[in-house]
């Protein structure tokens, strides 16, 4: 994804993208929850593709996320990209303590850590432009 995020990001804008990433990250999760939320077990290859989207997404969200922080003050480039390293490492430190936590011996709280984080970028990203904007 980081990729196809080069070649359509001079297109539609880092915004615009970092929102649809977070989007279908939100998606995803909706959907692995709704798959463990069946009475049967779900397919593999269902659940192999929400969660490959989910990661696919991250892509996106990452490298749009990290130009937009770096874009705030040019002056202050090394601190944010170490800030946002930092935030990087912190937010996998944390998923994975809560998964741990939260674990039943099913996949279930990992499927809605998913959902949670998903539904947080998506939100996040929505409400950053809204704030970039009317700045």
């Amino acid at each position: 994804m980081n990729f196809a995020n080069s070649q359509i990001v001079m297109l539609y804008g880092s915004s615009r993208i970092l929102r649809f990433g977070g989007g279908i990250a939100a998606l995803s999760g909706m959907v692995l929850v709704a798959l463990f939320a069946m009475p049967s077990l779900p397919l593999f290859w269902s659940v192999y593709a929400a969660q490959s989207t989910y990661v696919a997404m991250v892509g996106l969200i990452v490298a749009n996320s990290v130009a937009g922080a770096m874009n705030v003050d040019p002056q202050s480039t090394g601190s944010v990209s170490s800030l946002v390293g930092a935030m990087h490492y912190g937010a996998g430190i944390i998923g994975a303590s809560l998964v741990a936590l939260l674990y039943d011996g099913t996949p279930r709280p990992a499927m809605w850590l998913i959902l949670l984080f998903g539904g947080l970028a998506w939100l996040l990203a929505s409400r950053a432009m809204v704030v970039v904007r009317t700045a």
